[in-house]
């Protein structure tokens, strides 16, 4: 079980391996801080210029192991 956060990433660039110029687009990534938000958008993306990070949601997530019976 685990709290990560959904962070709205409002960004410059382009897809990893993409040819051609950046571009704007807005992606939502979940982490556990905005800080690792922006490391996990680069996993998809290069060349990032990173314009504003949202909250938009918080996300538990639950462990069936941890359920009491």
């Amino acid at each position: 079980a685990g709290v990560h956060m959904i962070y709205r990433m409002h960004c410059y660039g382009r897809e990893v391996g993409a040819i051609g110029i950046r571009h704007p687009f807005t992606r939502e990534v979940e982490a556990e801080n905005p800080e690792e938000a922006r490391t996990r958008l680069y996993e998809t993306h290069e060349h990032l210029t990173v314009l504003h990070v949202e909250h938009v949601l918080r996300v538990e997530h639950f462990d069936p192991k941890d359920a009491k019976a």
